[in-house]
């Protein structure tokens, strides 16, 4: 989910599919060899695409995140099994970083039960900061300290372009126009096979990555991008302390301007978010045209989440027509 500044409506990418809780109690007892009775489980709101659960009772506060069922047509073309990928993504981050991030005691591929992939982790303490009420004192702290995260999230680099975990969306690349342009026309392939793009709109938008291929910069080292930083995804504590950054299952390796665009966009780049990450974050440094082809790419995503997942044909065209907008504006 993002909230958009502009005044566009939140848009929830929630799977809609219920699970029962003796099943993931089942589930979870047998994992940790502990008795279903001990364990005390709960929804999790936070997470609008897997099913997320807090679990009590163990030696220690655990959360439970289950993919949705693998139907290819409701989703993304990266965000198919793309829980696969965090394990490996927070064990480098915890072994290179003192990013507060979960560990992760295990991970289930194809549960015969439970029918998904599902993973237990360690839960962090603190709250989402969508739900927690901080002085500007504590605000302060939590952006400044947000922005020092960032920072070295992206300074944790990898071998090729793109999404490359291990649920494998795309051939990763050895270069960041060729890794971005297969994942912008990947996209555009979502979008008009649920009917959101017409052919000859899909055409136009293919047109428009194709013109900025000489734009695109040439990126030595591929750098860790998160692809999720807002709110809810940054645990603080009441005085503003970030106690987690979670959700990493959206994770890429590219550019690190498409992740502060996204920031951008979610309200993150507070002046002190800027003094954290140690990088002048001006609102012009999002008004080039680069800057806004980013944000486009994440804009798009959102007719195919109301087309296939909302049913909100109303809400998928507001978002087509801004995304022709924007488009219009970056046209060569």
């Amino acid at each position: 989910m993002l909230a958009d500044p502009d005044g566009w409506r939140p848009v929830s990418s929630n799977m809609g599919d219920g699970i029962k809780t003796d099943l993931v109690i089942r589930a979870v007892s047998g994992r940790l060899e502990c008795a279903a009775e001990t364990l005390r489980i709960r929804p999790v709101q936070t997470g609008k695409f897997n099913s997320t659960f807090a679990v009590d009772g163990w030696s220690s506060p655990l959360i439970v995140r289950i993919a949705p069922p693998e139907d290819r047509s409701r989703m993304l073309f990266y965000e198919h099994r793309m829980i696969l990928q965090e394990p490996e993504i927070l064990k480098a981050v915890r072994q290179k970083t003192s990013i507060p991030v979960p560990h992760v005691l295990s991970m289930v591929e194809r549960d015969p039960e439970l029918g998904r992939d599902w993973m237990i982790m360690a839960r962090l303490p603190g709250a989402p900061m969508t739900g927690t009420v901080l002085t500007p004192e504590g605000m302060a702290r939590a952006m400044r300290e947000t922005g020092q995260h960032l920072s070295k999230i992206h300074q944790l680099h990898g071998e090729k372009f793109g999404y490359h975990g291990e649920h494998r969306p795309m051939e990763p690349s050895d270069s960041w126009p060729e890794a971005f342009t297969t994942m912008w026309n990947s996209l555009i392939d979502d979008i008009e096979r649920c009917g959101g793009y017409s052919a000859e709109e899909s055409h136009s938008m293919r047109r428009l990555v194709e013109s900025f291929r000489a734009e695109l910069p040439e990126i030595e080292f591929p750098s860790l991008l998160h692809m999720d930083i807002w709110h809810e995804n940054i645990l603080v504590a009441p005085d503003g302390k970030v106690t987690g950054i979670i959700d990493w299952d959206r994770a890429l390796w590219g550019d690190p301007m498409l992740d502060l665009a996204i920031c951008h966009y979610c309200g993150i780049t507070t002046p002190e978010f800027a003094e954290g990450y140690g990088r002048d974050l001006k609102a012009s440094a999002f008004s080039t045209p680069l800057a806004k082809l980013y944000l486009l790419y994440e804009i798009q995503k959102y007719i195919v989440i109301n087309l296939v997942r909302r049913g909100d044909r109303n809400a998928a065209d507001n978002f087509r027509i801004r995304s022709f907008r924007m488009a219009q504006t970056l046209f060569r």
